[in-house]
């Protein structure tokens, strides 16, 4: 049976609160933040879910997602609307909450797929951009996304919600050494492409996408870093109309996955 708390006081709400605004309490607590009635459910379908936040109201309104959440969690509460309108995240709230395993973002990387696609990020700092480039990774199929450090966070608030699911159904990793992770790749027999307006860019349709590749997209502003570019094999570029500096990182990153998925 669920726990019922009142108080905002409680040091389980004060917890969550500090989950929601450090990326550090994230990464030593090991946790993220899921919250909204489908985010939650995706939560507890991918057994994740360390516990588990309602309010009547919404085991009244979602009782098939607050009875997974109850099963899924190793604790679940019961709780009053004044304590969900304190760990919430947004203005109005659904009343369904979850503290979720933050295990499946690796912080090496792992085993290379000879035969995959990656995506890799070299500084995207705007969480916006971020969960939409998890979301298209998922409708695309694309292998893994490999972040260097320093960019947002990819299970910070935005970016989860921003991702819509996806950041539980995409290999996720963030290395110290994106040069590196540049290096493994090719190494492992994938030719990497750099996302760049420069001289030597080639245009995207020069390249076939659907070989085995890695694509590196880079931070909003100063794009990729030369020490990243340089291990490039090749710079390419999106064809855009006279006068327009450059796409959105987020929209940037979903045109080259859709080349790599048609």
């Amino acid at each position: 049976m669920s726990e019922y708390i009142t108080s905002r006081d409680n040091p389980r709400v004060k917890a969550i609160c500090r989950l929601r605004s450090s990326a550090k309490a994230r990464r030593e607590a090991g946790l993220f933040l899921c919250e909204g009635a489908r985010l939650c459910a995706e939560a507890a379908a991918s057994g994740a879910v360390e516990s588990a936040f309602f309010t009547e109201e919404a085991r009244t309104r979602w009782p098939d997602v607050v009875a997974a959440l109850e099963e899924a969690a190793r604790s679940a509460f019961c709780v009053s609307d004044g304590v969900m309108a304190k760990i919430s995240g947004v203005e109005s709230p659904q009343g369904v909450l979850a503290a979720c395993r933050a295990g499946l973002v690796h912080r090496r990387l792992g085993p290379i797929d000879p035969g995959g696609h990656y995506l890799l990020l070299d500084g995207v700092a705007d969480p916006g951009n971020l969960g939409t480039i998890v979301r298209s990774g998922c409708a695309f199929s694309v292998t893994g996304i490999i972040a260097g450090e320093g960019g947002a966070d990819f299970l910070g608030d935005k970016v989860v919600r921003g991702a819509m699911g996806a950041i539980f159904k995409v290999p996720l990793t963030v290395v110290p050494d994106l040069a590196e992770a540049v290096g493994e790749l090719q190494a492992a027999g994938l030719p990497v492409y750099g996302s760049a307006l420069h001289r030597e860019s080639v245009p995207v349709g020069q390249i076939d996408w659907k070989s085995p590749c890695a694509l590196v997209v880079g931070n909003e502003g100063a794009g990729i870093s030369p020490q990243v570019a340089q291990r490039c094999d090749k710079l390419v570029e999106i064809p855009m109309a006279p006068g327009c500096e450059s796409l959105n990182a987020g929209v940037a990153a979903s045109l080259f996955l859709w080349e790599m998925a048609r």
